[in-house]
């Protein structure tokens, strides 16, 4: 019977650490530990996404389309609502090493980066891949930052070069996905640091990744097992302990907000693609003036987009 009692004990010790399915804001009630939500957000539509088969292929870290970001500033609006009428602050924002990524979170968080002068932290790990281990197709292979950030920076005057942070990505590899080496090692890093700057009990952290990702490794999916659409956002949450930062339980993926996206699109939608540009100098030119607020950004790209971008 002892055995048996031990037996039943071990168990529920196991049970307790692993992944959960119930909402768990509130189970870090202990002083012991403290609660991270992350809300998982797919990147908007990218100029691969908008190519010819034959132009996807060869098209390495590609930018998103005109439509994309549209869109993205759109579907901010609709989560900066979302997180307000929950009395949410952000406390951290993040992207994969990928362009598209990055231009995503910029633009879904737009008065929090262009307006406040919010980071944006590169992440590692949460690339675009069916299996895991190394992306090999060259629209899911990250340019080296010192290329691509300079890109960005062009492309958005309103942005400084001390707005986008890669500490947390520097000397691991860049093509390299793997969920549990971002939750363990990343993720946890990013949650001790957040309570050592800050001690309080819950925090909440924006992170744009990539469809393959959030399906078939994070378990983040649509009802009918199909991956996420372009900016849909969907959430897990994770409890750490104080003293060390180990991660003690994770919930499975919430879907917060969903979005249905037309795919056709007119030239106009993909006009910064460099597939669409006759000059050589490439999508950087393409110049995103500042703006006083998000909706005086959606306003001015609302003119930079078809009627069929915006339906």
């Amino acid at each position: 019977m002892r055995k048996y009692i031990l037996a039943k004990f071990f168990v529920a010790v196991l049970f307790m650490a692993s992944t959960i399915t119930e909402p768990i804001h509130a189970q870090n009630a202990s002083d012991q530990y403290f609660t991270l939500v992350v809300y998982y957000i797919r990147h908007a539509q990218s100029c691969a996404n908008a190519a010819s088969s034959f132009q996807a292929l060869k098209y390495t870290d590609p930018e998103l389309t005109n439509c994309g970001l549209f869109r993205s500033l759109q579907a901010g609006t609709s989560f900066q609502e979302h997180l307000r009428n929950q009395s949410i602050t952000l406390d951290f924002r993040g992207a994969s090493r990928l362009r598209r990524a990055k231009e995503t979170m910029l633009m879904m968080a737009y008065d929090d980066f262009f307006n406040k002068g919010a980071t944006l932290f590169q992440l590692p790990y949460i690339g675009e891949s069916v299996t895991g281990g190394v992306a090999l197709l060259p629209e899911n292979t990250a340019e080296e930052s010192a290329v691509q950030i300079p890109k960005i920076l062009r492309t958005f005057p309103g942005l400084t070069s001390a707005q986008i942070n890669t500490k947390y990505s520097d000397n691991i590899g860049k093509a390299l996905v793997s969920y549990s080496s971002f939750r363990d090692n990343t993720l946890r890093q990013i949650a001790k640091d957040l309570y050592n700057a800050n001690p309080k009990s819950t925090y909440y952290a924006a992170i744009v990744t990539h469809s393959l990702f959030m399906r078939n490794h994070i378990e983040c999916k649509r009802p009918n097992g199909d991956k996420p659409a372009n900016n849909e956002i969907y959430s897990r949450t994770y409890v750490f302990k104080k003293s060390d930062g180990s991660r003690v339980k994770e919930s499975a993926c919430i879907r917060e907000i969903q979005f249905e996206r037309p795919d056709k699109i007119a030239d106009k939608d993909k006009g910064r693609c460099s597939y669409m540009r006759k000059n050589s100098q490439g999508p950087e030119v393409y110049n995103f003036p500042a703006h006083e607020s998000a909706q005086e950004a959606v306003n001015w790209m609302s003119q930079q987009v078809s009627p069929e971008c915006q339906k």
